[in-house]
């Protein structure tokens, strides 16, 4: 058992420390599960009064099917929260819409905002406290959320424009052909309009999606500099530096031009850098200098409302004043220790932390991630804040995340494949998960990274409660195959292979495990959907380990497409119509009755090689075969961009003819 990890690879304990001559902690979390892996306490051992009443602990209470149903904030005592900072309470309908919200802000155990709200058949929300004329269009985008904001897309859904109730426009953004967002244009110079003076600026994402640079265009959204305003680096273990084993959204620094401004003309040199501090969950939860001197801190509500916590505030009220002031001196003239109070990090409270807080006297708190000084905009899980837009937005790369409604504003790109709702957000367990993709709903509890991404993998739950009996050693697992390292090579240098890798990130899917084994002669290889492995045979030639990856990684993307599991015969008979399509073998026949007829007998083959049933019912069901192999065998020239199977059912029969009208066959069987 690693240290901070139980048993079941949960992170229990959540350290920053500065390495010191005398060691100084100045983030510590302890985190509690439940048998089903959810978060029932969060121990926040730092951010307490002077008194030494810890304000922001959290304890979550579930229902029967894992949804958070009550967060209370104060001083957690091991059972209850002792004294209560806030709380917030959730009636949740069996789609996981919000029926009633009540919200506790300064902890007197009264309601301050009590919300209902109603919903459609398609959970729409249609009315909701305080806000009048709610309205979707056809496609079931949110266009006016009936209290701030009206939404303009475009065609494919994307978020262009926001604009006041008024029509006024407060925000505008670009698009490039991979749906990710590359250009932002919001009223910059503060003069409560957007228009041409209002410089653009650009996004540079790297292969996985992320942000990585911005850039400073001119108001008419018609030029852009060279040198970038800002840079960000990501973690990126895995192999060949590809990230796979991180955490998408776990950022390690921000460098940024602020010489004189935001909105000044980049002068090429980022002079300043900024490190961010993430807890177990990838939420930000503190901004640092490159001397390790604190900026800010952030706390969230369990759907994502920040708390910013300004560097100096001593007793966790979201302000920096003379009372602040004032208690730091207290502890210099104590010889006390608070890492509240080393704004420097340090290792001690003198007076160069008294002059800090002194010089940073302001008000942020709850509904504000970032002072405008700082600009940071990574927060919650790790997701790219709105800060032009009141009540706490988030862009999560395909969709825009509502935390006050806890609510996407779009339908869910995929589909149902991640729950009941299409609005519903992490399937209403938000501090047991995140969707960094928009997508589908992931775990978080090995360290911030998803170890449940919606690939029908069991995450991080346990199989029985810890609670019963002793702690057993599970038996050391089996030896793991060599790794393959020539068919890694390969695979890195294979164009179409880390196209259609890039496509798995994208959906937020992880890249099949390349291992060697031992084919008692064979050659070729083969890929298991539910492990996400693509086995290599030991004695296969270059061309062939080539051809065997680029023919199996099809089969990932379609296991990825399919929720993580290729389990009946329809679904075996489409991906493999699906990856002989695109096998050289088939696509150096000039002729496409001769390509098709290739890609009709090694369908047939390789189902036949995995399953007796399905290769029977082939043959006693041609007209219906025919039927799969016409809707899933792909055109010539379709690939860089392999486009998803077609609605495959998930459970039909295992023997017997598959859902949907029969055709006439396209070709002899």
């Amino acid at each position: 058992m690693y240290a901070n990890l139980d048993r079941f690879n949960r992170v229990t304990s959540d350290l920053w420390i500065k390495d010191l001559a005398t060691d100084r902690t100045f983030v510590n979390l302890a985190i509690a599960y439940d048998e089903n892996s959810n978060p029932t306490s969060v121990t926040d051992a730092i951010l307490a009064t002077p008194a030494g009443t810890r304000t922001f602990d959290a304890l979550y209470t579930m229902d029967g099917l894992d949804r958070v149903t009550m967060a209370e904030e104060g001083n957690f005592n091991g059972s209850t929260i002792s004294t209560r900072s806030r709380s917030q309470t959730w009636s949740l309908s069996q789609t996981g819409n919000w029926g009633t919200e009540e919200l506790d802000l300064d902890g007197t155990g009264g309601y301050e905002t009590t919300n209902t709200g109603t919903f459609n058949t398609v959970n729409e929300l249609l009315t909701r406290t305080g806000h009048s004329g709610i309205t979707y269009d056809a496609n079931g985008n949110l266009t006016d959320d009936g209290v701030t904001y009206d939404y303009v897309y475009d065609a494919w859904n994307r978020l262009r424009t926001v604009k006041t109730q008024a029509g006024a426009t407060v925000a505008e953004y670009r698009y490039n052909g991979l749906n990710q967002r590359i250009g932002w244009h919001y009223d910059v110079d503060a003069d409560n309009d957007v228009d041409s003076n209002d410089n653009w600026f650009y996004f540079l994402n790297d292969e996985r999606w992320r942000i990585v640079a911005s850039y400073r265009g001119n108001g008419g959204g018609t030029t852009v500099e060279s040198d970038p305003k800002e840079r960000f680096i990501f973690h990126a273990a895995g192999l060949g530096g590809y990230g796979g084993s991180s955490y998408i959204d776990n950022v390690i620094l921000r460098d940024r031009d602020n010489t004189s401004g935001w909105n000044s003309s980049s002068d090429g040199t980022l002079e300043e850098r900024r490190y961010y501090v993430q807890n177990w969950r990838a939420d930000v939860v503190a901004i640092i200098t490159d001397t390790a001197a604190m900026v800010e801190r952030v706390k969230y509500s369990a759907y994502g409302v920040p708390f910013n916590l300004p560097m100096g505030d001593t007793d966790g009220n979201g302000i920096t004043n003379s009372t602040d002031v004032g208690q730091i001196n207290t502890w210099i003239l104590a010889g006390t220790w608070s890492a509240l109070g080393d704004t420097d990090l340090d290792g001690d409270v003198d007076a160069t932390d008294s002059t800090n807080a002194g010089n940073n006297l302001i008000t942020t708190g709850r509904g504000l991630l970032s002072y405008s000084d700082v600009g940071n905009r990574i927060g919650y899980a790790g997701y790219q804040a709105a800060p032009e837009l009141s009540g706490s937005k988030w862009h999560v790369r395909n969709r825009f995340l509502s935390a006050d409604t806890g609510r996407w504003n779009t339908r869910d790109p995929i589909g149902y494949r991640d729950g009941v709702s299409l609005y519903q957000y992490g399937r209403s367990r938000a501090t047991a998960s995140t969707d960094p993709q928009g997508l589908f709903t992931g775990a978080t509890c090995g360290g911030g990274g998803i170890v449940e991404n919606g690939l029908g993998g069991s995450g991080c739950r346990p199989k029985g409660p810890p609670e019963y009996g002793p702690p057993v050693t599970p038996p050391a697992p089996p030896p793991s195959p060599p790794p393959c390292e020539r068919a890694n090579q390969i695979a890195q240098q294979s164009d179409m292979y880390q196209s259609v890798l890039q496509q798995l990130r994208n959906r937020g899917c992880p890249a099949p495990a390349i291992v060697c084994v031992d084919c008692n002669g064979g050659q070729g290889g083969a890929f298991d959907c539910a492990s996400n492995t693509l086995a290599i045979c030991n004695n296969s030639s270059d061309q062939q380990i080539l051809e065997t990856l680029e023919h199996e990684v099809v089969h990932a993307f379609d296991c990825c497409e399919w929720g993580g599991s290729i389990s009946n015969c329809e679904q075996s008979i489409c991906t493999e119509a699906r990856a002989y399509s695109l096998d050289a073998q088939c696509n150096r026949l000039s002729d496409d009755t001769e390509r098709l007829r290739c890609i009709v007998k090694g369908t047939m083959k390789s189902v036949c090689t995995r399953s007796t049933k399905c290769c029977q019912w082939m043959i006693d069901n041609p007209i219906p075969f025919s039927d799969i192999i016409a809707r899933c065998a792909l055109p010539r020239g379709v690939w860089p961009f392999l486009p998803p199977p077609g609605e495959i059912p998930t459970n039909p029969p295992q023997y017997g003819p598959p859902a949907g009208p029969p055709i006439s066959p396209r070709f002899p069987i």
